[in-house]
């Protein structure tokens, strides 16, 4: 059931003063200034830093070689690790399941698939991947509210709101807190000015949001489902099933024919400016990870649909699949909505799967496919129990290059340099 939102904006003024032992503090009231800003970033008073909380990143606990300390893989001070020894007692884990993320990155990075979905290394919330999670979950919540409370302040309310919420917790907290530098001080303190920053340029994807769809627009009954998971057993090579899973934003009923998956994107449109081919590519790349909801919503239809029959002759549930979703009408359409582009604004991309559920089924069944193969050279490369059969990538943003210098040589693997770089 629809709800109201009565949110004022969330007005708060930032004072700071110094306790007696120099550490500042901040405490929050109305201030007209701040809420112009980005309000609840002042909603709380910074908390000093617990002893060893230098920074809180990915951390997890090393294994009973090491007394079960924590890691912290952008620690350079911390001791060299043996990947087998010290985070997995001796064999690589077989995972339990892949998602469209896990696939992707193993895709494009077997090494960087092994720190953070078999080691457990993951990397650490950073503005950008926060400012994803709450427009995500503002862009989630408005749907909760009457199509006429649909508001743009109330859809940036309920990002502040969100924040106010989440700022301290272990997830977020560190994200603007700064090192104090005297000792005398120690903890830390929060660098509310960018903080604040941050807050404006979360609210600037959401209005560009607003003006590309107006959520008071979007008619009933959609959207039909929000924040879904979607998951199936597939098939492997060998006969074996294995989960994939993974969580869709938005599903609509697109003139009541077929379904249209939404994903919402805070990263920039991509542009299509290069050959016919390498745009194609860029596309499918972009597309991916829809194709895969896509198939696992069609297998949890088929899992439905086959389920027996209960008492009454009423169809008993199969599959997770949501009840207005049993219907079995197919998706067809797969929208990616991008909060930003090279020219500032809101675009989005759709995809037609095909007229015919035979045009359907091939698009589906190639990404099907796709993930098998996938699974089975996972399953090859966790079979060697070797580490170091996880060959990294040549992008240079990626994980693996932050992580690598914190394993003993030998224990991963690392491309040979050209003498000319080896001193470097």
């Amino acid at each position: 059931m629809a709800r109201r939102l009565v949110l004022s904006t969330l007005a708060l003024r930032c004072r700071c003063h110094a306790s007696s032992n120099g550490r500042r503090f901040c405490t929050a009231r109305a201030s007209q200034a701040l809420a112009a800003a980005f309000s609840a970033s002042a909603a709380h008073p910074a908390r000093p830093r617990s002893p060893g909380h230098r920074r809180l990143l990915a951390r997890r606990p090393l294994g009973a070689a090491s007394g079960g300390a924590e890691l912290d893989p952008l620690d350079p001070s911390g001791p060299l690790l043996d990947p087998l020894r010290d985070l997995c007692s001796g064999s690589l884990p077989v995972p339990s399941s892949l998602s469209p993320s896990a696939v992707g990155e193993f895709r494009a990075c077997p090494q960087s698939y092994l720190f953070q979905y078999l080691l457990g290394l993951r990397q650490p919330t950073n503005e950008a991947l926060a400012r994803g999670s709450l427009c995500h979950s503002a862009l989630e919540k408005v749907y909760d509210l009457d199509p006429d409370h649909r508001t743009r302040e109330n859809l940036r309310n309920l990002l502040r709101a969100a924040w106010a919420e989440e700022r301290l917790s272990d997830r977020y907290r560190h994200l603007f807190e700064v090192e104090e530098e005297a000792e005398e001080v120690g903890g830390s303190r929060r660098d509310l000015e960018a903080e604040i920053r941050w807050g404006k340029s979360a609210l600037a994807l959401l209005d560009r949001y607003f003006d590309c769809e107006d959520p008071r627009a979007i008619p009933a009954p959609n959207p039909l489902e929000r924040e879904m998971w979607v998951r199936s057993r597939l098939a492997g090579g060998g006969g074996e099933k294995f989960l994939v899973r993974g969580i869709v934003d938005r599903i609509d009923l697109v003139q009541g024919d077929f379904l249209r998956i939404v994903d919402y994107k805070t990263g920039k449109c991509p542009d299509f400016k290069y050959s016919p081919a390498t745009n194609e590519r860029i596309a499918d790349e972009a597309f991916f990870q829809l194709k895969i909801y896509a198939l696992l919503l069609r297998e949890m239809v088929r899992a439905d649909q086959a389920a027996p029959d209960g008492e009454g002759g009423e169809k008993k549930k199969g599959g997770g699949l949501p009840f207005n979703l049993r219907s079995g009408i197919p998706v067809r359409r797969l929208r990616l909505l991008y909060l930003t582009s090279n020219s500032g604004e809101a675009r989005y991309l759709d995809m037609d799967l095909g007229e015919t559920a035979a045009e359907r089924d091939a698009i589906l069944d190639a990404v099907r496919d796709d993930l098998v193969e996938a699974w089975t050279a996972i399953g090859r490369l966790v079979r060697t129990n070797d580490p170091r059969s996880f060959v990294h990538c040549d992008r240079p943003f990626c994980w693996c290059h932050k992580v690598r210098h914190r394993f003993e040589p030998g224990t991963v693997w690392e491309r040979e340099r050209p003498p000319s770089e080896a001193h470097m």
